[in-house]
């Protein structure tokens, strides 16, 4: 198990997510989808997906804040099962091949875009919609209003699913005298999400946020650390 955890490290470096005002209440990716089952490297896995183990989060805000953590599934990908996506003045999201309904996409599920993974970021990256309306080649929804025009292949539209809030002390692991905060093991916030480690699916993402947009120069680092399964 020792040897194994030692190559875990190897594969999944440490990730780290940057909350700034100019994030506004948009999610971020903390967690991106991890292979599959199979070959990973020189190393034979038998189940996708990957489990954060440690998650901690670090403020310079004066004022205790309110941390958003989402957890993901990667439903539709942008390209060639797709054909060319856009998005229109009414909110609606248009795929020009058939499919949403083969995805599963229903009334009242909240679903937001992400780019590709180490791509730059969407111009509405990590919105939080609610979907209004569907049909096999276009999701009309709710919130803030996105941004008209094609969608970038490889682009991401992810169902959000289990989250909890955790509430984040002021200047917390930036003051000698305020520790960082733990994602995990607090069992006073929604028990929707393991706190003792997220398990992730092959498919599974893990997206953080705050819940009102910080202010100035306000910071919050969100760090974790992530081994494949």
């Amino acid at each position: 198990m020792a040897y194994e955890a030692l190559l875990i490290s190897a594969i999944a470096p440490g990730l780290s997510v940057t909350l700034t005002a100019a994030t506004g209440t948009n999610l971020r990716v903390l967690a991106d989808v991890s292979p599959a089952s199979g070959t990973v490297g020189a190393i034979d896995w038998l189940r996708g997906g990957s489990r954060i183990t440690e998650a901690t989060v670090s403020s310079n805000s004066a004022s205790s804040q309110s941390l958003q953590v989402v957890e993901a599934t990667e439903v539709t990908v942008i390209g060639a099962a797709t054909g060319a996506v856009t998005i229109s003045a009414t909110n609606t999201i248009t795929r020009a091949t058939a499919g949403f309904l083969a995805d599963r996409w229903e009334i009242g599920q909240r679903c937001a875009l992400l780019a590709a993974g180490n791509a730059a970021l969407l111009p509405d990256e990590g919105k939080v919609l609610t979907i209004t309306a569907v049909t096999d080649t276009a999701i009309t929804v709710s919130g803030a209003a996105l941004t008209n025009g094609a969608v970038p292949a490889g682009s991401r539209l992810v169902r959000l699913t289990g989250d909890y809030v955790k509430s984040i002390p002021a200047q917390c692991g930036t003051s000698p005298t305020v520790p960082n905060a733990s994602l995990l093991g607090d069992q006073s916030v929604d028990s929707s999400i393991d706190k003792t480690g997220n398990s992730l699916g092959a498919k599974t993402l893990l997206l953080v946020g705050v819940t009102a947009a910080l202010s100035g120069g306000d910071r919050i680092e969100v760090r974790a650390k992530q081994g494949l399964m």
